[in-house]
């Protein structure tokens, strides 16, 4: 049936098939294995970094960039990986300028609360020493008051009753209780001799 001419024709052409089939096979894989490469480099890898950058601001370490921690990763690059990575560089240039001037603003504002803090106590101070000298005041007043033998009211700008000595509540039959913060004219009945 067939020829060993034939035959030989067959095996050859099984050997060149078997040839390019090997070479087809090795050429794929070189293919692959270099696809995979740069598939590594300049995608899986700048990918990574970025993901690495953004631990960083997390941490707010705004001194990581993309195009300074990569090499595969670069400014120049028009790429999508390129876009992303000064997209990414541009939000943290901005990340770190809001950080510091929300910084600057809340130490200008613990200042002032220092400051304001610092006034409060002073105030506080200074009306505690008045309330002292008020009261000893007063009470230098009351025992006047009590010492004066005669009948005396103690009225205050606007003719209320403020005090009155121990003889005037006698004179009287009140009680500085009884007439204190009242006109003094409704009280007494003045007569002009």
């Amino acid at each position: 049936l067939l020829s060993a001419n034939s035959l030989v024709n067959i095996e050859t052409r099984e050997k060149e098939f078997n040839f390019m089939a090997g070479i087809s096979i090795i050429l794929l894989i070189f293919f692959l294995f270099i696809l995979f490469f740069f598939f590594d480099q300049y995608i899986v890898k700048p990918l990574i970094k970025l993901k690495e950058a953004a631990e960083h601001i997390a941490l707010l370490d705004f001194s990581t960039t993309t195009t300074t921690t990569t090499t595969t990763i670069g400014g120049d690059k028009n790429d999508e990986i390129g876009i992303l990575s000064r997209a990414f560089d541009s939000m943290t240039l901005k990340l770190k300028e809001s950080y510091s001037d929300l910084g600057q603003k809340v130490r200008d504002r613990t200042q002032d609360l220092e400051k304001a803090n610092v006034a409060t106590r002073n105030l506080l101070e200074d009306l505690s020493i008045e309330k002292r000298e008020i009261e000893m005041a007063r009470a230098k007043d009351e025992a006047t008051l009590a010492s004066i033998g005669d009948g005396m009211i103690v009225v205050d700008e606007k003719g209320r009753v403020v005090s009155m000595s121990k003889v005037t509540e006698e004179m009287l039959g009140w009680t500085l209780s009884e007439i204190k913060g009242k006109n003094f004219y409704e009280i007494v009945l003045v007569v002009d001799e």
